[in-house]
C-alpha cells in the first residue's frame, strides 16, 4: 500500500513539473523558444539577434523541418515591430 501511495505522489510531482515546463515553453517569446547547443545554431542565432535590431528584410532559406518559421517568428518577436498590429493585404 505504501508503495502505491509513493508512486502516486511521484506521478503527481511529475505531472506538476510537466505542466510548469509546458507553460514556460508556451510563454517563451523570441529566441527563448529556440533550444540547442550546436555551433551552427549558435552562429544562426547570433546573426538573427543582430538583424532583429534592424529594420532589414530577412530571407530565411533551408531544408524542410529545419525551423525556418520558428526562427522568423523569433526574429519578429525580438524586433521593434513586434508590438505593431499587422494589417492583412
Amino acid at each position: 500500500m505504501l508503495h502505491i501511495v509513493n508512486q502516486a505522489a511521484r506521478m503527481r510531482r511529475l505531472e506538476v513539473e510537466n505542466a510548469r515546463l509546458h507553460d514556460e515553453l508556451v510563454g517563451a517569446r523570441g529566441f527563448g523558444r529556440l533550444i540547442g547547443l550546436s555551433p551552427a545554431l549558435e552562429k544562426t542565432l547570433k546573426q538573427a539577434r543582430a538583424v532583429a535590431n534592424t529594420s532589414a528584410t530577412v530571407l530565411i532559406v533551408g531544408e524542410n523541418g529545419t525551423g525556418k518559421e520558428m526562427l522568423a517568428r523569433a526574429i519578429h518577436e525580438e524586433s521593434q515591430r513586434a508590438d505593431r498590429i499587422l494589417s492583412s493585404r
